[in-house]
């Protein structure tokens, strides 16, 4: 990849990435958030349901950051695998936290997110991810970290059902993006 094209997608998913950004907005737009709020936050709905019949065959979990958090949701993703036992369930985390997932053979694969001290270069090695995500075909995405890289992520992703933590939610993430009969 030429230089100049590096530095234009690394100024792109730079730009994509800020909060509040119109590109931003217009993929969550696009994805049918908008028009449903949450009306405690002002921000787009954090869900969209399941609605098939059968079990979802591909499924990615997204919690990025602390170690302490990651090792918190382990055991949402042991029921998750009590529930689906025979889906694809994927775990995306930093590369700090990457060992913890790894080691555990819950996951069917762990991705992880390389952090750089570079912003452009922290931008360009999301998007490569988010673009190396979207070629998976994820049904759902839980998305545990509500963060704007895990929303990016998860936007270009684009999944056909997909639930984010919501602290103001009554339910947990995987029983709104989940049938009732599917749902921890």
């Amino acid at each position: 990849m030429s230089r100049s094209l590096e530095a234009r997608l690394a100024y792109l998913a730079a730009h994509t990435l800020a909060p509040g950004t119109p590109y931003l907005r217009k993929l969550l737009e696009d994805q049918g958030t908008r028009g449903t709020w949450n009306g405690i936050t002002g921000e787009p709905r954090s869900f969209s349901p399941w609605v098939s019949n059968r079990a979802p065959s591909k499924v990615l979990v997204i919690r990025l950051h602390a170690i302490g958090d990651v090792v918190a949701t382990l055991p949402a993703c042991v029921a998750f695998r009590q529930m689906l036992p025979r889906t694809r369930i994927d775990f995306l985390t930093s590369d700090a936290c990457f060992q913890i997932p790894s080691a555990l053979r819950l996951f069917d694969n762990v991705h992880r997110l390389t952090r750089s001290r570079h912003r452009w270069q922290r931008a360009f090695r999301t998007m490569a991810l988010a673009v190396r995500i979207k070629r998976e075909h994820y049904d759902v995405i839980v998305d545990l970290q509500r963060h704007r890289v895990s929303r990016f992520i998860r936007t270009i992703a684009r999944p056909r059902a997909w639930g984010e933590f919501d602290r103001f939610s009554v339910l947990g993430t995987a029983s709104r993006c989940l049938p009732k009969s599917m749902a921890l």
